[in-house]
C-alpha cells in the first residue's frame, strides 16, 4: 500500500492519527516511534533520509530477477534472552520451533502458505534472510544462543527495562553482531515491539514469551501461539511498516510497499475469502494474510515480493554488520589455532615508563594447546619473546603476564603489538586472529594546582585522552559556546542515537601533595529540553577517579536530568548554552592528598536527550595557617573593612549556620547551614556601620563565638 508522500513530512502523515489505535495495539513499535518523534524534532528528517537511502538500494536491487533480489543467503545470528521468574518454562524445543517458524516464514516455505488465495499467490515473496542461533558469545566462548535470566516475575512494557540487568532484564550481546530477542511477560495485551532502523532505542526485538509455539494454550494466547509475533516484529527490524499504514482508516497512510493493497485499519481475528474495508472496496480486497497485519496467527501466511525486496535492502543498508558477524559460526575448525584474544594491560593510558603486558590467550584449535610463542614490541622496537608451556583444552583461555618491554618511551602516543606463533610447535592454521594492536598514551603526572580551558588547538589537550568504546559520537572541542575564552568541550547527545553509551574525557594524572584541602571545579552547561517519557533515560555526567591507571574507578560526582540541567528555559533542538547557563560545580579531592597520582575523568552517559558542555576545569589546593591548625576555626581579618573569611582546618560537613550579630543581639548577616564539605566561608560586611560585632559559628559538634571589629 503506497501513497505519494513528501519525504520530510512522511512520518507525520503516517502517524498523525495513531492515538485511537494504541488502546488495543498488539505491537508497540509504532507507538514507540511516535514517542521518539515527539521527543526528537530531528528524527523525522533522519528517517526520511533513511527512506531515501533505502529507495536507492531497492532501485539497485530490482535490476535482479523479481523475488530473488540477492543470490546469497543473508544469515542473521540470533541470541534469545528468556527473562522469567522460571525461565525453564520456555524450553530449548520451544526456541527451536520458533526458529523453524521464523526461517520458514522468511523463506516462504511455511506449510500454511497453501492457504494464500489465488489472487494474492503471484505476490508471494521468498526472502533470502535466514536466522541461526549463535554458536559463539561476544567473548568467543561456545554458546547455544539461549540465555535464561531469573526475574522477579513482573511483566514488562515498551520502556526497554527488559534489555538491562540493572532494571530486572538481561543485558544485550553486541547489537551490531547479534539480533537480540528478549522473551518475557508483557503487560496490557502487548505481544511485542521492535524498532524501525533509525529509531533511537536499543536494537533488538521483545516478544511475549507465550507467543512461541508450544509454550501455552491459555486464552488469549492460544490464538497467538504459532510464532508469528516474532515474524511480525522482525519485519519491523528490517524496515517494514504495518500494512494499513497506521492512519486509523484515513486511507492516506503508507507502508512504503507498492504491492500491498490499501487498507483502512488492522485486522482482528481471521477471515476467509475476499474481505473489503473502507480503503479497499473492490476485489481482491485487503491482504489480511500478511505478516505485517494483526490477524490471528493461523491466518498469517505471507510477505509480498516488494516487502521481501525492502527487507533485504534494509538488511544490507542498515543491518549490514549482522551479515558479516561470526556469531553463528562454530569456533574450533582447525587443529592448531591460538589467538591473543585480549590485551588486558596496559589500557589506553600508560601510567609508568615500563610496559608489562597482560594478555588473554585462547585455544581455538581442535588439539590441546601445550606450547606457544608470544612476541611483543612497542613502536616496532626490540621485541620481547615469551615461550609458554602448559595444557589448555579447545576453546579455553588463560591469562599470561609478559616481562617488561625495553622501550625508551617519550610522552605521547605509542603502538603496542602482540602476536602468537608456533602453537604446539606447528604452523598456526588461522593467522587472522594471531595479532592484536593497542594504542597507548604515555604521560608523566602533573602536580596540582592545574587548569584547562580548552583554548589550545590540540584536543584533547596534552596529557588528556578520550575513551570512546562504541567508536561513535564523543567529546570534541567547540567554538559555539564557552564560559570563558572562545572554546569549550562538548558531547552531542542530541544527535547520538546509540543510547547507554559512555564516553570518557580523562585528565592527566595529577599528584596532590601534602596540603590541607584539594578541590576540582569546572563549568558545566546542559539543557535538557522537553522529555516526554522516562523510558528513554536521562543523560548523565559523572566525575570518576582512578588510582590504578584506569583499571577501576570511584564515582565522586553524578548528576542527570533536571539535576544536571543548568537552564530552566525551554530548550528546542540542539542545545547551545547562553552565557547565564553556565554553572560552576565542584568535587572534593581531599581523599587523594598525599596518595600518589590520581586519574580523573568526566564520563558522559548518552540517552539521546541533549548536548553537554564543559569548560574551565581547575584543580586547586589550599594550605591553612598554623593558627587554623591549632584552633580548628579562624575568622579573618580582624578588624575588617568588609570581607570576612571563616576558615576550618578540616572540611566541615555539619555546619548548622554562621550568624553575625550587632551589640544589641540583632542578626545582621548569616550563612545557611550545609552538609557539603567545605573549608572556607565568606561574608561581606561592607554595608554595615563601623563597630563591634559578634560572629557565631555553629556545627553539630561545637559552637565558636568571636568578636570582630568593622572599620571603614
Amino acid at each position: 500500500m503506497k501513497r505519494l508522500l513528501p519525504l520530510l513530512g512522511f512520518v507525520f502523515l503516517v502517524f498523525g492519527t495513531l492515538s485511537a489505535q494504541v488502546k488495543t495495539d498488539r505491537c508497540g513499535t509504532i507507538t514507540l516511534l511516535k514517542a521518539a518523534l515527539a521527543k526528537d524534532p530531528t528524527l523525522a528528517a533522519r528517517m526520511a533520509n533513511n527512506e531515501a537511502l533505502l529507495k536507492q538500494a531497492i532501485s539497485n536491487k530490482k535490476v535482479m530477477p523479481t523475488g530473488t533480489t540477492t543470490a546469497d543467503t543473508l544469515l542473521i545470528p540470533v541470541v534469545f534472552h528468556i527473562v522469567l521468574s522460571d525461565p525453564t518454562v520456555v524450553s530449548d524445543a520451544n526456541i527451536q520451533a520458533q526458529m523453524d517458524t521464523l526461517n520458514k516464514d522468511y523463506a516462504g516455505l511455511n506449510g500454511d502458505s497453501s492457504k494464500i488465495p489465488g489472487w494474492f499467490k503471484p505476490l508471494f515473496g521468498h526472502s533470502t534472510i535466514r536466522f541461526a542461533l549463535a554458536k559463539r558469545t561476544p567473548a568467543n566462548k561456545p554458546t547455544t544462543g539461549i540465555i535464561r535470566k531469573v526475574s522477579t516475575g513482573e511483566s514488562f512494557t515498551t520502556d526497554d527495562r527488559v534489555k538491562s540487568s540493572s532494571t530486572g532484564g538481561d543485558d544485550p550481546w553486541n547489537t551490531s553482531e547479534y539480533l537480540n530477542i528478549w522473551l518475557c511477560p508483557l503487560s496490557g495485551g502487548l505481544l511485542g515491539y521492535s524498532q524501525i532502523p533509525g529509531m533511537s532505542i536499543l536494537p533488538g526485538v521483545v516478544v511475549e514469551y507465550r507467543s512461541l509455539p508450544g509454550v501455552t494454550e491459555e486464552y488469549p494466547y492460544n490464538i497467538y501461539n504459532e510464532g508469528k509475533t516474532l515474524t511480525h516484529e522482525v519485519g519491523h527490524f528490517f524496515n517494514l511498516y504495518h500494512i494499513w499504514g497506521d492512519d486509523d482508516g484515513a486511507c492516506t497512510g503508507t507502508d512504503y510497499v507498492d504491492d500491498t493493497p490499501n487498507q483502512g485499519n488492522s485486522t482482528s481475528g481471521t477471515y476467509t475469502g475476499v474481505h473489503f474495508d473502507n480503503c479497499s472496496v473492490d476485489s481482491p480486497g485487503i491482504m489480511y494474510q500478511n505478516y505485517m497485519d494483526y490477524t490471528d496467527d493461523d491466518g498469517m501466511e505471507m510477505f509480498t515480493l516488494d516487502q521481501v525486496t525492502r527487507m533485504e535492502a534494509a538488511a544490507m543498508t542498515f543491518r549490514a554488520s549482522l551479515l558479516t558477524s561470526l556469531g553463528a559460526k562454530s569456533l574450533a575448525t582447525q587443529d592448531y589455532d591460538a589467538s591473543v584474544s585480549t590485551i588486558n594491560q596496559p589500557g589506553n593510558r600508560l601510567c609508568g615508563s615500563s610496559v608489562m603486558p597482560v594478555v588473554t590467550i585462547t585455544n581455538y584449535g581442535l588439539k590441546p594447546l601445550t606450547s606457544l610463542m608470544i612476541t611483543a614490541s612497542v613502536d616496532g622496537g626490540q621485541a620481547m619473546v615469551a615461550n609458554w608451556t602448559g595444557n589448555v583444552a579447545t576453546l579455553d583461555s588463560f591469562q599470561l603476564k609478559l616481562g617488561p618491554l625495553t622501550a625508551a618511551l617519550t610522552e605521547g602516543a605509542h603502538q603496542l603489538v602482540i602476536y602468537t606463533s608456533k602453537p604446539d610447535g606447528q604452523t598456526d592454521e588461522a593467522l587472522a586472529n594471531d595479532t592484536l594492536t593497542q594504542q597507548i598514551i604515555y604521560t608523566t603526572p602533573v602536580s596540582a594546582p592545574f587548569a584547562e580551558g580548552f583554548e589550545e588547538a590540540e584536543f584533547p589537550a596534552t596529557g588528556w585522552d578520550i575513551l570512546n568504546p562504541d567508536g561513535d559520537i564523543t567529546w570534541t572541542r567547540t567554538t559555539l559556546a564557552a564560559s570563558s575564552g572562545t572554546h569549550s568541550a562538548r558531547i552531542l547527545n542530541y544527535s547520538n542515537i546509540n543510547v547507554d553509551t559512555k564516553d570518557y574525557l580523562r585528565l592527566p594524572q595529577v599528584t596532590i601533595g601534602h596540603v590541607d584541602s584539594a578541590w576540582m571545579t569546572f563549568k558545566v552547561a546542559y539543557g535538557m529540553g522537553t522529555v516526554s517519557a522516562a523510558q528513554f533515560g536521562y543523560d548523565t555526567l559523572e566525575v570518576m577517579a582512578s588510582t590504578d591507571c584506569g583499571a577501576t574507578y570511584t564515582s565522586l560526582y553524578k548528576k542527570w536530568g533536571t539535576y544536571l540541567s543548568t537552564t530552566t528555559a525551554s530548550v528546542s533542538g540542539s542545545y547551545v548554552p547562553e552565557a547565564p547557563d553556565w554553572r560552576k560545580d565542584s568535587v572534593d579531592l581531599s581523599r587523594y592528598i598525599g596518595q600518589g597520582p590520581v586519574m580523573l575523568a568526566f564520563v558522559s552517559t548518552n540517552e539521546h536527550i541533549n548536548n553537554l558542555y564543559l569548560d574551565d576545569v581547575n584543580i586547586y589546593t589550599d594550605t591553612v595557617s598554623a593558627s587554623v591548625r591549632d584552633k580548628g576555626i579562624v575568622i579573618t581579618p580582624n578588624p575588617t573593612t568588609g570581607p570576612l573569611t571563616i576558615s576550618f582546618y578540616s572540611a566541615v560537613t555539619d555546619l548548622k549556620g554562621i550568624g553575625v550579630y550587632d551589640i544589641a543581639g540583632k542578626q545582621v548577616a548569616k550563612v545557611a547551614g550545609s552538609t557539603t564539605p567545605n573549608t572556607r566561608y565568606t561574608i561581606d560586611l561592607s554595608s554595615l556601620a563601623p563597630g563591634i560585632y559578634v560572629v557565631k559559628v555553629v556545627t553539630a559538634s561545637k559552637t565558636v563565638v568571636k568578636e570582630i571589629v568593622k572599620i571603614k
